[in-house]
């Protein structure tokens, strides 16, 4: 596996706004700021190949294992290698499931996680990698605002819960959302608004 990472070192990685209107971001501005200036959203400049030796190697790997490699592909300059696996490694715990569709198609399930949203995943993901980052700058806390109508904001409130040091909010609206959106934010320590429209 490591002749797989050390592979993909090359120059930091930059992202950019799908408005285009913002400057280029480094990983951790991205991170920190959530919606670029131009209310864009970061995209990676570019995709790096992952070497064939690694689809080579993929079939013994663990999911854990296979998710960092793709993991340090994107985020391996900005993010020590200890740290984007302690990472890795806690947000891949939740159970996501795959198997063949149809011959050389298959599909990875990601709705078994505690919301039952592919949101799970990515939420927790960022949750520690925000954590990382505001640690890095010596910040004590920072608010999540997360706007939703939908499953959204239980996914990202559960991605924070237990996290300590970014409380988050979450504005449902009133008369755009399921009856049920605001409900699985209380189990996680979160706080809801239901704003009328």
């Amino acid at each position: 596996m490591s002749l797989c990472v050390n592979f993909l070192k090359t120059n930091k990685m930059k992202y950019y706004s799908t408005n285009r209107l913002a400057p280029l971001a480094t990983l951790e501005e991205a991170v920190v700021k959530g919606l670029a200036g131009d209310k864009g959203l970061y995209m990676p400049e570019k995709i790096k190949a992952l070497p064939s030796s690694f689809f080579e190697k993929m079939k013994d790997m663990s999911f854990q294992e296979i998710s960092y490699v793709v993991a340090d592909a994107f985020f391996g300059e900005d993010v020590d290698a200890d740290t984007l696996k302690q990472i890795v490694y806690e947000h891949t715990s939740l159970r996501c499931s795959g198997g063949a569709c149809k011959r050389l198609i298959y599909s990875l399930e990601l709705y078994h996680g505690p919301t039952l949203a592919f949101k799970d995943v990515g939420g927790r993901f960022m949750a520690r990698l925000l954590g990382h980052f505001i640690r890095k700058q010596g910040k004590k806390e920072v608010n999540v605002l997360v706007a939703t109508s939908g499953d959204t904001g239980s996914a990202v409130a559960n991605g924070f819960f237990g996290c300590t040091g970014y409380p988050c909010v979450c504005i449902i609206p009133q008369r755009e959302s399921q009856p049920h959106s605001g409900m699985p934010v209380h189990h996680f320590g979160s706080e809801y608004y239901s704003p009328g429209n």
